[in-house]
């Protein structure tokens, strides 16, 4: 295997692909499922799917009786992070026409764009994922004119307070994240409900209020209590030797659940990025003939649904 040099902290490397998709316009993996460092690639983890440490003990003694007890009640789990990584070649010709730095930053933008979608593909498959929900009573689909994109009949607001209700009754926990991906939030900024949540909240006209904040595509950004996510990212969704087309990754599901802001391993929320190594982009040097310099990201993580109570997911939410 090529050997790697340690990742250079050339700002180039780090930081272009940042500036080619800013954090929180298009990618909202970490916002969503906070990053959990941990020691090593196995580790130890627990699970929310219970609320018994909510239940009301007598706390009453007699003299000299017994104590009743209460404990935290969650389930320890191990995992295993798994190492992911890719290469891009730094380009000789481009090296000679165009100059080092740009062939490294194509190089680099190869590698780091596609670890990022990965790693938001694995998020996305998480929170979509019907199978990582208790039951049917934690997800919902929308038909005809009960889809968002009925202007007229539809009703946002009582879809996202039932599922408001549902996870805070079975959780414990009041919801306090809203994902409403960008096909979504193209129609729903459009609906009156939204325009009623802006004269509620005496904030004037939509272009004046919310024109200058690119993250939330229009929509107000809190939402019903709820704070609002857009993911916009697209990927190309065609086979090599199509006529190359883009799709948006988070389709047309909205996400409504707890997120823990300070996460920690006995904190609940509803997924976790357990993570041994973040991702580190650096040049290497292969050694076998005809090879070169290449650019190679790595990371070592685990995604997990840790609190399967703490979410709920409306599917087609869009026509």
């Amino acid at each position: 295997m090529p050997k790697m040099q340690a990742a250079a902290p050339q700002r180039s490397i780090q930081g272009l692909s940042e500036a080619y998709h800013p954090p929180g316009q298009y990618f909202v993996a970490d916002e969503f499922a906070p990053v959990l460092p941990v020691d090593g690639t196995r580790f130890a983890y627990h699970t929310f799917d219970t609320i018994r440490q909510r239940i009301l003990q007598d706390n009453t003694r007699a003299p000299g009786g017994d104590v009743n007890e209460v404990r935290w009640d969650v389930t320890e789990n191990t995992g295993m992070t798994v190492e992911r990584a890719l290469q891009s070649a730094i380009d000789r010709k481009t090296v000679r026409d165009f100059g080092r730095s740009i062939a490294e930053d194509r190089a680099m933008r190869a590698v780091k764009d596609n670890m990022l979608i990965q790693r938001e593909e694995r998020i996305r498959a998480l929170i979509q994922t019907e199978a990582n929900y208790p039951s049917s009573s934690y997800y919902t689909t929308l038909t005809g004119t009960s889809q968002w994109s009925d202007l007229e009949n539809s009703d946002p607001e009582d879809d996202v307070r039932t599922a408001i209700e549902q996870v805070l009754s079975a959780s414990g926990l009041l919801p306090n994240k809203i994902m409403i991906p960008y096909e979504v939030a193209n129609k729903l900024v459009q609906h009156p409900v939204i325009k009623d949540v802006m004269i509620r909240d005496t904030r004037g006209s939509q272009s004046e209020a919310f024109k200058n904040d690119p993250n939330v595509n229009g929509l107000p950004s809190e939402l019903w209590g709820l704070s609002v996510g857009v993911p916009k990212v697209t990927y190309v969704d065609s086979n090599p030797g199509q006529t190359e087309s883009q799709a948006f990754l988070w389709g047309k599901k909205v996400w409504i659940g707890y997120v823990n802001s300070q996460p920690s391993v006995d904190t609940p929320s509803f997924a976790y990025q357990f993570t041994a190594q973040g991702l580190q982009v650096g040049i290497g040097n292969s050694n076998i003939a005809g090879g070169g310099e290449y650019v190679e990201g790595v990371e070592d993580d685990l995604q997990k649904v840790v609190g399967t109570r703490m979410g709920y997911l409306i599917s087609a939410a869009v026509a």
